[in-house]
């Protein structure tokens, strides 16, 4: 291959115009940042990602529309390295935050234990084992005791004030299943 059909455009070299080449500095970019941006340009270009992770990668980009602009197609690869960089950084500032938010909301539903779980967790109570940030709630607990799911043949629709428990369709003032009054029921 000739140089003269090569172009060089900061990080990105034309190649024959039909494809481009894009080297990514791995002390930069990593390889799932990497990885991230050129799955999302997937539907614009088949990719082949290659190279040393350490080192050097490697990014082709062939569009799969002749009609692309191959410098737009690379320049948005470079914008979508940036967007995952950040995405990225921002996810490891907020794991954290995350990770509370879930254990809480699992917690919400366990009652009485919920509160020794979070005194443990401010650090009131000491925990039991080495494991400090992990929630060990087993759900096979003896004191915790789900409802009796009834038959739903065997329901009472008329002990049914709010009239939640009345199927669609039917009028529990209508014992015929006649529509009364421009009922939609």
């Amino acid at each position: 291959m000739s140089d003269n059909n090569i172009t060089t455009i900061n990080n990105l070299k034309l190649i024959n115009g039909d494809h481009i080449l894009i080297t990514v500095n791995p002390k930069i970019y990593s390889l799932d940042v990497v990885q991230s941006a050129a799955y999302i340009l997937m539907d614009r270009a088949h990719v082949i990602i290659d190279g040393d992770p350490k080192e050097k990668i490697l990014v082709e980009l062939k569009p799969t529309n002749n009609k692309e602009n191959l410098e737009k197609l690379g320049r948005d690869f470079n914008n979508e390295l940036l967007n995952y960089a950040v995405y990225k950084i921002q996810a490891e500032r907020t794991k954290n935050i995350r990770e509370m938010i879930v254990k809480r909301a699992l917690l919400t539903n366990l009652g009485e234990q919920t509160d020794s779980l979070l005194k443990q967790e401010k650090g009131e109570i000491p925990l039991e084992d080495e494991e400090a940030g992990e929630c060990d709630v087993q759900l096979e607990d003896e004191n915790i005791k789900l409802p009796e799911i009834e038959n739903s043949n065997s329901q009472n629709f008329e002990d049914d004030s709010e009239g939640i428990m009345i199927p669609w369709g039917k009028n529990p003032s209508d014992k015929k299943g006649k529509k009364k009054n421009g009922s939609i029921y």
